[in-house]
């Protein structure tokens, strides 16, 4: 279960959220919809983490995943608990290869290798990128790179995905791949949450969350 209760975050005296609260169970698919600065990446971020430990803002509130506080955890330790694709794909590749980029989280989790090469070869070829997985990220089209994150995603296998416009830039072909995975996710008891605009991806959830500045309790 994802408990946020009483979450603000400010960017100086520009408030994004205000005392928003939100509970998920398991097997949940909640999308994020609203304008262009109401708040829906910065939910996301705010949960991940990288709010406040890598942008800089004044946060207060309460979350927890399955009674644990997310908020007391280093970012560098999130990956435990959670997969978090952000909508700039470019900023989340660091290693030479695309097999390096599924590799990492699972060498920190110290699973054994032969595991962690079964999940990325399988996670490559649920995504149609097994051809890739010697070349850069940086040298995939834009929707191979979100299907990369995916990826990643699918290889960690947390409970909890925050997805940031995962549609945006897909082929027809892609983004059915992205809804049967999503709803893969949902038949296992992860709780997804999604910041999107797309209808194919609005039209899978279970709770749709319309984002307003200064956002306050969504069930009033």
């Amino acid at each position: 279960m994802l408990q946020i209760s009483k979450l603000s975050v400010s960017y100086g005296d520009k408030s994004v959220l205000s005392g928003f609260k939100l509970t998920l169970g398991e097997g949940t698919i909640c999308v994020l919809s609203g304008a262009n600065g109401s708040g829906k990446s910065t939910l996301l971020s705010a949960v991940s983490g990288i709010i406040p430990e890598h942008i800089s803002a004044e946060v207060t509130g309460d979350i927890r995943f399955n009674d644990i506080d997310l908020r007391s955890i280093p970012l560098k330790e999130k990956f435990h608990y959670l997969w978090h694709a952000g909508s700039d794909t470019d900023t989340q590749f660091f290693f030479p290869t695309c097999e390096a980029e599924l590799a990492f989280a699972l060498e920190n989790k110290a699973i054994p290798a032969a595991e962690i090469s079964t999940r990325i070869s399988e996670a490559a070829a649920y995504f149609g990128l097994s051809h890739a997985m010697q070349s850069s990220p940086l040298t995939l089209s834009g929707g191979q790179k979100r299907l990369l994150l995916c990826a990643v995603g699918k290889a960690l296998a947390p409970g909890l995905y925050l997805l940031d416009e995962p549609a945006s830039g897909l082929s027809g072909a892609s983004l059915e791949l992205l809804c049967r995975w999503l709803n893969q996710l949902k038949a296992g008891g992860s709780i997804v949450m999604i910041a999107e605009h797309h209808p194919a991806v609005i039209s899978m959830a279970d709770v749709v969350i319309q984002m307003e500045r200064a956002q306050h309790d969504p069930s009033g």
